[in-house]
């Protein structure tokens, strides 16, 4: 048995090895029609982001319901209200929160909302609210590491109509978000919620 670079490899010694003849291409006529134009090229796919994308039935169907996800999601955003913001008994209650050197801030900006105004008429005199603000301070997980309650009595009148804030101070034990949960009389209360800003 000789080696080398013409050996033929695949037969025992003596025997005569396996030699196949075929035409370049010839398997082609056993492929199915559609594989057939594919690799020939009669069928090239179509190109371009968007050609593809409503090509077929399924794919406009699968672009439609992106297009009605992603308006969904923007009417939501725009259109939804922050949960930082509420009103509670004729009351518009905005909660925001930072932290510095160590220590969280949180505030909320209290304001006669244009609602109520509207209802009282302009030139009523808006009777004074009493509010309970109960803060809670939230770490990553959702945990609440500190809280604080604060009674506060808001007298639109004497503020001249201008807005009052409400303020309190939580060391920073890696408090993520602020939660307050504002009531007054037998109006529902309402919960606002923030994340911590870092300044």
């Amino acid at each position: 048995m000789g080696f080398g670079d013409n050996q033929i490899d695949g037969y025992a010694e003596g025997e005569e090895p396996l030699v196949f003849y075929h035409q370049r291409g010839e398997f082609r006529k056993y492929e199915a029609e559609q594989y057939r134009d594919l690799a020939t090229g009669k069928n090239q796919p179509k190109r371009g982001l968007f050609r593809v994308l409503v090509s077929t039935k399924g794919n406009r169907f699968m672009f439609t319901i992106m297009v009605m996800v992603f308006a969904v999601v923007i009417l939501v955003r725009v259109l939804g209200g922050k949960t930082s913001e509420g009103t509670v008994n004729g009351v518009f209650c905005d909660l925001s929160a930072f932290s510095m050197e160590d220590t969280v801030y949180a505030s909320v900006k209290i304001r006669t909302s244009a609602a109520e105004r509207d209802r009282l008429g302009k030139n009523a005199v808006v009777p004074p609210k009493e509010l309970h603000f109960s803060f809670a301070a939230l770490d990553k997980d959702g945990a609440q590491s500190a809280a604080d309650e604060l009674d506060v009595v808001y007298d639109d009148a004497a503020a001249g109509g201008k807005e009052k804030i409400v303020r309190v101070s939580f060391t920073d034990y890696d408090i993520a978000r602020v939660q307050c949960t504002v009531s007054s009389g037998d109006a529902d209360p309402v919960t606002l919620s923030t994340g911590v800003e870092i300044r």
